[in-house]
């Protein structure tokens, strides 16, 4: 599996299509319908307020990248949830941060930064991987 790299609402770079094509290579199976890629930091706690935020991708049928999922810790102490901070939908075409919907073709700044941290984390070699079959 190839994941595609154009045609985007937004410049997706080749290091994320990388990154995704290393962790579906035990995946590669012409049965499934698509992936949730889930990246976590074990060191990333609503306590400590340090590390990586958690982060999905779901990769479609089409080897296409649909969406991007960042997840941030809400609220303080035994109260504090994951919530969705920022998700990318490129099915859908649009961009929601914090509540908010905005066209996606608003997030390109925001994408490229989170893609660039996203990365950096990844290369640092952060994050445990799991991926789950749809």
């Amino acid at each position: 599996m190839t994941i595609q790299q154009c045609g985007y609402p937004v410049a997706v770079s080749q290091q994320l299509t990388i990154i995704i094509d290393q962790e579906l290579k035990a995946y590669d199976d012409d049965t499934w319908l698509g992936f949730i890629i889930v990246f976590q930091d074990p060191t990333y706690s609503a306590d400590s307020g340090g590390g990586f935020h958690p982060v999905e991708i779901h990769i479609d049928a089409q080897q296409r990248i649909k969406t991007v999922k960042d997840y941030a810790y809400v609220g303080q102490g035994t109260s504090a949830e994951l919530a969705k901070e920022l998700d990318f939908d490129f099915f859908y075409q649009q961009f929601q941060q914090k509540g908010k919907l905005y066209p996606i073709e608003n997030a390109s700044e925001a994408f490229t930064l989170w893609q660039q941290h996203f990365c950096t984390g990844y290369s640092q070699q952060v994050y445990d991987v799991t991926i789950q079959g749809l």
